[in-house]
């Protein structure tokens, strides 16, 4: 299947076909990160581009799958980043002032609130975790040397590329573990887990009930239309 994460028409297509295709889901990874430059790529829907990528796309195939997921105990694995970027409720959509690195962070901060507000909601239904893999990336890409920032920003990470980053098998195999290891999956709800680690510090943007909750109806509005 092919999935356009930040087109909310295409992502509806697609869970349409999951579900006349699959006729059990018993998981979920969401492993989506975007980092576009030069933005904000504001589409015709009136959304910018790397939040409805990374942000609206995902919630919603996940809400368009739920029913079906819960028939299966089923478990939502969101893929994370160790960043953390205040909210802007002002600026949700990194519209105004914007900057990538900024940008991208803040998608990624809605991943790890959207991951444990699911855990809150959903509890005894399906279960939500949150995974962070750790810097691994895919150095045969063809597209990489583009996908960097310019300037001292864009060397720093080439460099953490060059000699930090890992094969993305590294992430992969924990993501396997967890989604097959667990009989039990409402025991990991709400977990935090860094590879095949389970993250017991709390995290501030998965505590933050508030924001979760505030983010979650923000994400309704904005894919019901």
């Amino acid at each position: 299947m092919v999935v356009d994460f930040s087109d909310m028409e295409s992502v509806r297509h697609s869970a349409e076909e999951a579900l006349n295709r699959f006729p059990h889901i018993n998981g979920l990874v969401l492993s989506v990160g975007a980092l576009i430059q030069n933005g904000p790529h504001i589409l015709a829907g009136g959304h910018e581009l790397m939040f409805a990528t990374n942000v609206m796309g995902p919630f919603l195939f996940t809400q368009l799958l739920l029913k079906r997921m819960q028939e299966s105990d089923g478990l939502v694995l969101h893929v994370i980043a160790p960043f953390y970027k205040k909210i802007n409720w002002d600026d949700l959509e990194s519209t105004r002032n914007h900057r990538a690195m900024a940008a991208f962070n803040r998608t990624k901060t809605c991943n790890r609130m959207i991951a444990a507000e699911s855990a809150r909601r959903y509890k005894g239904k399906i279960s939500s975790v949150a995974f962070d893999p750790a810097y691994v990336i895919d150095k045969s890409d063809p597209e990489l040397d583009k996908r960097w920032p310019t300037g001292p920003t864009g060397f720093f990470w080439r460099m953490m590329t060059l000699f930090i980053a890992k094969p993305t098998a590294v992430a992969g195999e924990p993501i396997a573990e967890l989604m097959l290891s667990h009989p039990d999956r409402s025991a990991i709800n709400g977990a935090l887990f860094k590879l095949y680690n389970r993250i017991y510090k709390p995290d501030k943007a998965m505590n933050d009930e508030i924001s979760g909750k505030r983010l979650w109806e923000e994400l309704v509005k904005k894919t019901s239309s």
